[in-house]
């Protein structure tokens, strides 16, 4: 404590190692966070053109501009008997997405 305390107190400056090494340590740490910054940039970009491409494969299945395929819903309540609904499926060029409308 008495060391910290005559240290403080005294007009004796910072050696040229201990400066040399704050700076060292200061330019490393902005080097860090630089390159944390570039790659936060990449994966939003990424994450952006993902999601961009995925909400227009959803409006092209929902606004139904692929060519509709018959199909057959069958819905079963419990301890009912099943309804079959005859249905215009639309799938994404991937088949991944679907949107159902029902005949008529």
């Amino acid at each position: 404590m008495k060391k910290s305390v005559s240290r403080l107190l005294s007009r004796a400056g910072e050696s040229f190692s201990e400066v040399l090494v704050a700076i060292l340590i200061v330019a490393m740490a902005a080097l860090l966070l630089a390159s944390m910054v570039s790659a936060s940039g990449s994966i939003d970009r990424a994450t952006r053109e993902e999601d961009e491409a995925f909400y227009e494969a959803i409006s092209e299945v929902e606004e139904g501009n692929a060519a509709p395929v018959p199909g057959t819903i069958t819905v079963k309540p419990d301890g009912g008997s099943a309804i079959n609904i005859d249905v215009d499926v639309y799938k994404d060029v991937d088949g991944m997405l679907s949107a159902y409308r029902v005949k008529g």
